[in-house]
């Protein structure tokens, strides 16, 4: 687990913790990220939008199943905001940007270090 990693960013995202935001996580298969900030942004009426395949990378092929990912991602982000779209990123962006629903405060970038999945962003 790489929270204590992750913890370091919350410096950046200071400023916004007591105010409603809306975040765009693009990847959100080790949920640390959404755990930090679900555990640290006061604001209840924040909202988090996650983009992710659910499916492990070569990176992860030690990591638990499936399964078990959405099992303890599910008890991580309930009672909270949090909609998941689970597809590929490119899709995901072009949903988002067809029906205009979100404008984000907060842009985390945590998808896949493959370098086809990197590069689909540009």
């Amino acid at each position: 687990m790489n929270e204590e990693k992750y913890k370091q960013y919350l410096n950046t995202i200071e400023p916004y913790l007591n105010k409603k935001n809306n975040i765009l996580q693009l990847g959100c298969y080790n949920k640390e990220v959404t755990k930090i900030f679900l555990e640290n942004i006061t604001n209840k009426k924040s909202k988090i939008v996650c983009i992710d395949t659910l499916k492990r990378d070569e990176i992860y092929k030690y990591e638990p199943d499936y399964k078990t990912f959405k099992q303890d991602f599910m008890n991580i982000i309930k009672g909270y905001q949090i909609d998941i779209m689970q597809m590929k990123l490119i899709d995901g962006l072009n949903e988002l940007k067809k029906n205009k629903k979100y404008m984000f405060d907060i842009i985390f970038i945590d998808i896949s270090y493959q370098q086809t999945n990197i590069l689909s962003l540009l």
